[in-house]
């Protein structure tokens, strides 16, 4: 085997790797970015004991959530709920 051939593989073989890191990492956020259905969280249109989505860490307002699927309402609540710091 000549030295052409083995930096031609070696080359071959490390955009393979960086590709297939990519990859991963394109996968990972997919999943990550994937929101459970309301039904599965117990999702309500009105408080619960006081919680509502607009005082939870997840609430992005005016009306989304980063992980309940579909439109939040501020005054909703579900059992995911986190409260702000």
């Amino acid at each position: 085997m000549s030295n052409n051939e083995i930096k031609t593989s070696r080359r071959t073989v490390l955009c393979a790797g960086a590709a297939a890191v990519a990859a991963v990492g394109i996968a990972g956020r997919a999943v990550a970015q994937e929101k459970i259905d309301k039904s599965i969280v117990m999702y309500q249109d009105k408080p619960h004991e006081g919680q509502q989505c607009d005082k939870c860490l997840q609430f992005v307002a005016p009306n989304s959530c980063t992980i309940v699927a579909g439109v939040i309402s501020p005054t909703g609540w579900c059992g995911a709920f986190a409260p702000k710091p």
